[in-house]
């Protein structure tokens, strides 16, 4: 993983430990630092976007493998930048 990616259970095990009303009248764990929401929000995230499968795309009928927009047979898993979800 690179050092520049969230390490997401660090992040959220010490906000979980900060937001918890059980742990509220504990005391803080020694050599714990506390963890502010800018310090959440200055973590960088991942840029993502979400890709739609061939066996969820509307250019694949249902239950069919070809793929209208490629004009070839494509594996469920594929996807590809035309993808468009099928409304079930």
């Amino acid at each position: 993983m690179s050092n520049e990616l969230i390490r997401r259970y660090d992040v959220l095990g010490k906000a979980q430990w900060i937001g918890s009303p059980a742990t509220w009248d504990d005391p803080w764990p020694e050599g714990e630092e506390a963890v502010t929401v800018e310090d959440i929000e200055a973590v960088p995230a991942v840029d993502a976007v979400e890709v739609v499968r061939c066996d969820k795309c509307g250019f694949r009928p249902k239950g069919n493998t070809y793929c209208i927009e490629l004009e070839r047979h494509t594996a469920d898993g594929f996807y590809c930048a035309f993808g468009q979800r099928r409304e079930e």
